[in-house]
């Protein structure tokens, strides 16, 4: 039985998918829509069809609407309802939304023919199919403990996941567990925002109080902060190169052979893959070689005006080569900064890597890869800081929730293993072997070069302050290169600091060692739930690496040589 509930849950949210009007073209473009997310809890003894509820509920929904933040053409907000589609509160808000057209997730809170038998007629289980039908997407939640526990793990979750809970309660006690009081507890304790509709129970009296409170509701709900939505426009808005070898998610030589659930899952993840992978490309070139503009035009103008001093004393015309190579840094600081390049790699290669570990999370049926880890924590009550992850880690958990995921059966296991071993852990272990090898080349490079200028202007000074080999001709050449060698030195020794070629070589040599124990676990792995745990455990280890990868880097914007 719970195998064809969640064979359903999957037909379900792919044909949503596909039924979507505005979905395939900005999803073959990569483009993320954001979508600010009403999540319903309230009682199910309410009368569904009261006027005077329904009217509060529409009067409610038209707040939500109003305060919703604008979208542009490349990121529409759209409006959906996340419910469990209970009876009462669920439905009623559910069928006012989409009215005005919204759409619909739906968190389930057992396999669905269970929840079926809580329904109390043929008139109402029918409704529950026709709605969920109707659903973008539809989380299955596993069966476990007493059915009022799950009530409370779909509450939670449907909490999770919202941007502001809209909860028809009377105001009094939970009377049982996972109650809408707790519910509404639980989201204060996350810092959603909750909107309230008084509606009463049968036999309870009057709820209290009798109109909308809004408890800590926002003057605009948004999904992202004003930083972090512009982050994210600006990457729906970046043109893509047309032609030419894609970036692939999977090596088609893993593609192929992979169960028929990774293909599906791949290709609705590879557009996106493709946007972020392409970005992060081409942003990390116009960083990389701006940067090394930078450096090269401060040493210049040091090159210039000690040429001008020694060489062409008289002639002040040269001082505008100067003038020319500080101007260049000048605007390549301004230009950099305001283009955005460092941020716009590091996010969208955040994203990229994201994407291409969820793969190997929904083959093996390990999760969702939502979870924190250790370097993204933040206090419950403090903004993430940096709006560019924001932006990222939404992004992500908009493609992934939009997702079709199938049942993994246990005879899939050994070839999910050499999909998990091959296509991920080995690949990662050549990357970061690759990556050992060629910053350690780089920083033994940039040193021996910098160390070697550095002597030799150390026997050009000694040898112009002891006046050896002085000619006592002009110009003084000694003079003028104890002034220009440092300055390539001190220029080269700054482009290695800045790129941290020594600390990021020394990271993936760790990262060797930790991925060597990680392909272990999944080779050990004979069984579905084994490999379902040492998925998540390797999936977490390059979720930190990456979240570390990108604390070390993002401190290394464009800045002032010196």
């Amino acid at each position: 039985m719970a195998v064809r509930a969640q064979a359903a849950k999957t037909a379900v949210g792919l044909e949503a998918d596909e039924r979507e009007p505005t979905a395939p073209g900005p999803r073959r473009q990569g483009r993320v829509p954001l979508r600010l997310r009403v999540g319903v809890t309230g009682h199910r003894s309410i009368d569904e069809n009261d006027p005077t509820i329904i009217d509060a509920v529409r009067g409610a929904l038209s707040q939500i609407n109003e305060r919703r933040r604008s979208g542009t053409a490349a990121t529409p907000v759209d409006l959906i309802v996340v419910s469990a589609l209970a009876e009462g509160a669920d439905r009623l808000v559910a069928r006012q939304a989409m009215l005005d057209g919204a759409g619909l997730e739906v968190v389930l809170p057992l396999p669905r023919d269970d929840y079926l038998g809580d329904f109390t007629s043929a008139e109402s289980r029918a409704e529950f199919c026709t709605l969920l039908g109707q659903a973008a997407a539809v989380t299955e939640l596993a069966a476990g403990g007493s059915r009022d526990e799950a009530y409370e793990r779909a509450g939670r979750v449907v909490v999770d996941r919202s941007d502001v809970l809209l909860a028809l309660w009377d105001g009094r006690a939970a009377q049982g567990r996972g109650g809408t009081a707790e519910i509404v507890a639980y989201a204060r304790q996350q810092h959603v925002p909750v909107l309230r509709i008084a509606a009463g129970r049968p036999g309870q009296g009057p709820p209290r109080p009798s109109a909308i409170d809004e408890l800590g509701l926002p003057d605009v709900l948004g999904p992202l902060s004003d930083d972090a939505f512009a982050g994210l426009d600006r990457f729906n808005s970046s043109p893509l190169r047309g032609g030419g070898k894609q970036p692939d998610l999977l090596p088609p030589e893993y593609l192929t052979a992979a169960p028929p659930h990774v293909q599906r899952f791949v290709k609705y993840s590879q557009p996106y893959f493709q946007r972020a992978e392409q970005i992060a490309q081409s942003s990390q070139r116009l960083f990389l070689r701006f940067t090394w503009l930078l450096y090269s035009m401060a040493a210049a103008a040091v090159v210039v005006v000690a040429t001008q001093i020694t060489f062409f004393r008289n002639d002040p015309t040269i001082v505008w080569a100067e003038v020319i190579a500080l101007a260049v840094v000048v605007i390549t600081l301004a230009l950099g900064r305001r283009a955005g390049w460092h941020d716009r790699w590091l996010a969208a290669r955040y994203l990229a890597e994201r994407i291409r570990c969820s793969i190997f999370l929904a083959a093996t049926g390990a999760g969702d890869g939502l979870r924190p880890v250790a370097a993204d924590k933040q206090p419950s009550d403090v903004p993430d800081p940096d709006p560019n992850r924001e932006w990222a880690e939404r992004a992500f958990r908009e493609i992934w929730r939009r997702a079709s995921r199938s049942f993994v059966a246990e005879s899939d296991v050994s070839a999910l293993r050499t999909l998990l071993i091959g296509a991920w852990v080995d690949d990662q272990i050549r990357y970061h072997q690759k990556a050992n090898r060629h910053l350690g080349k780089r920083q033994r490079l940039l040193t021996w070069v910098a160390a070697g200028l550095f002597a030799v202007s150390a026997v050009v000074a000694l040898i112009h302050s002891t006046h050896t080999f002085d000619w006592h001709s002009e110009p003084d050449v000694w003079a003028y290169l104890s002034i220009v060698i440092p300055a390539l030195g001190a220029a080269l020794s700054g482009y290695g600091a800045q790129r941290e070629y020594a600390r990021l070589a020394e990271r993936s040599r760790l990262m060797v060692c930790r991925l060597k124990e990680a392909k272990k676990l999944v080779a050990d792995s004979k069984r579905l739930s084994s490999l379902q745990r040492a998925a998540r455990s390797t999936e977490l280890l390059m979720r930190s690496e990456t979240a570390d990868w990108y604390d070390v880097v993002r401190l290394h914007d464009f800045e002032v040589p010196s």
